[in-house]
């Protein structure tokens, strides 16, 4: 069996996480302008997205049994 396919080449896929203490989503819709912004203005011609996920910590959680 031969299976022929296309493969992005490794050169065209970077990924990163970045992890912020925001209150609230303007903030973190702020943040993640600031953010690109910084990589372009280091890395002219780059080109990306980002996206925002909210996450949870210990307070987030609930009353402890």
């Amino acid at each position: 069996m031969a299976v022929s396919q296309s493969l992005t080449e490794a050169k065209e896929i970077v990924g990163g996480i970045a992890i912020f203490d925001l209150k609230s989503k303007e903030e973190a819709v702020e943040g993640a302008l600031r953010f690109m912004e910084l990589h372009k203005k280091h890395w002219p011609g780059w080109e990306g997205e980002t996206e925002i996920r909210q996450m949870y910590g210990p307070e987030d959680s609930g009353p402890k049994a």
